[in-house]
């Protein structure tokens, strides 16, 4: 079973989930991430994924809505945060030194990199 199958179990444990829509963008997400990594990781890198998303429509200037529901760019957003934070929740249930690790590894300096504010020109990637 790969680290996206556990995280996905683990997902699917939390109650109340989250709204279907969401919930299906989050489940795409962590289908990209091809880590067999511990689950605080994969969602972590899932968020990211949907972060570098929401950037990329905001560059290609496609992040209009289509429709009464949440544009693109929004729903990755959310779906980026709510990975993000499930990955505190999962690294805090392993202990607070997977808390520290996966703060230190996904914590303000790698979204700068993925934000590109650290002005090297280039951004954060897998």
């Amino acid at each position: 079973m790969t680290g996206a199958d556990n995280a996905r179990r683990w997902l699917d444990a939390r109650e109340p989930g989250p709204p279907a829509e969401l919930r299906e963008r989050m489940l795409a997400a962590l289908a990209e991430v091809a880590a067999s990594t511990p689950v605080p990781a994969v969602l972590a890198e899932a968020g990211l994924s949907c972060f570098r998303a929401a950037l990329s429509a905001v560059h290609a200037g496609t992040s209009q809505r289509t429709g009464a529901g949440l544009t693109p760019t929004a729903l990755d957003l959310l779906a980026g945060d709510a990975l993000l934070t499930y990955a505190c929740e999962a690294a805090a249930e392993e202990g607070s030194e997977a808390l520290a690790a996966l703060a230190r590894e996904y914590g303000a300096a790698r979204l700068a990199r993925l934000l590109d504010l650290e002005g090297n020109g280039e951004p954060d990637r897998p």
